[in-house]
């Protein structure tokens, strides 16, 4: 996949989620304030932030099945590098786990290592790519059901079925109803994305779509 695409992913990101809330969270309990803050794309609609959240980060294998249930993968099958090692095993260490059989670490790390974030993404991409793949081949949709797509295109976007594919992420993933501020972000990225993508710019958006909600800080905590 093209640098445009995952700039793009990034950018969705960010909208959805980058100023969710005022306080920096720990996964020890404490806040750090940050002021009054907000903006810049936050959810008017979105829930106020726990001034005292308690949230862990789900390590490897919680999030590998977490994500396999949400976009209805088997386990096995979420994300293989090379096409022989399960990701989850292969970077258990900076996603969180111990690792005492091949590294003799009898304790998980105390915090995340700047390749963390790249760990849970490539589960999430690699997930995602079949889960969207199989849907836009038709058959048995689970997530992006009655898409028009034609020449690799949606011919309308603003459609009530893209709209209802962005809800049943969420209801997949997060088990809760996607906000309107939500819904319209991610649709607003296909303008974006077909720019980046002439090709197939109604799978990039899927993808994008799905991995954006799927690494959201939501679904990565518990």
């Amino acid at each position: 996949m093209r640098p445009d695409f995952f700039r793009t992913l990034l950018t969705i990101s960010l909208l959805l989620h980058g100023a969710a809330c005022d306080d920096d969270e720990t996964t020890d309990g404490k806040t750090t304030s940050t002021g009054a803050g907000g903006g810049g794309g936050a959810d008017p609609a979105a829930p106020a932030a726990s001034p005292k959240a308690l949230v862990k980060l789900k390590t490897a294998l919680r999030y590998r099945g977490d994500v396999a249930r949400s976009l209805a993968i088997p386990e096995a099958s979420v994300c293989a590098e090379l096409g022989l090692l399960d990701c989850a095993i292969l970077h258990q260490v900076v996603m969180g786990e111990a690792d005492p059989y091949l590294s003799a670490l009898y304790e998980p790390v105390s915090a995340t290592s700047a390749t963390s974030p790249l760990a849970y993404e490539r589960v999430a991409v690699s997930a995602c790519a079949q889960r969207v793949d199989a849907d836009l081949a038709g058959g048995a949709p689970v997530l992006f059901k009655g898409l028009d797509v034609q020449s690799g295109a949606l011919v309308d976007p603003s459609s009530p079925a893209v709209a209802e594919s962005i809800r049943e992420l969420y209801r997949r993933a997060l088990s809760r109803e996607a906000t309107d501020h939500e819904v319209a972000t991610l649709t607003a990225s296909y303008a974006s994305i077909a720019a980046a993508d002439e090709a197939t710019p109604a799978r990039s958006w899927a993808l994008a779509s799905c991995v954006a909600v799927m690494t959201s800080l939501e679904n990565v905590f518990y």
